[in-house]
């Protein structure tokens, strides 16, 4: 359902491909529900032709639930991202 332009992160390749990468990233935790391919076309929109300042990925939701939950754990009050519900894009 997501749009294909996207690349696929995984709990493998997430921390080089996301934590590690200079400059915004946006990632879509994708459900593969109608919402999430919604976001999946709005965050492709968002990146095309930003490529220096913005990279998208998508990311199967099910494969980083464990991931997600230890990052909801570990949030402070002042954190502003709210990983506990699907789909979600993340900073």
């Amino acid at each position: 359902m997501t749009t294909p332009n996207l690349p696929k992160v995984t709990p493998d390749t997430f921390e080089a491909e996301v934590l590690q990468r200079e400059g915004s990233v946006l990632v879509l935790f994708d459900d593969h529900t109608d919402l999430a391919a919604t976001l999946a076309e709005v965050l492709a929109a968002a990146v095309q032709g930003r490529a220096d300042r913005i990279t998208g990925f998508v990311a199967d939701a099910e494969a980083f639930a464990e991931l997600r939950r230890r990052y909801e754990e570990q949030r402070h009050a002042v954190d502003t991202y709210h990983l506990d519900i699907t789909p979600v894009i993340a900073l």
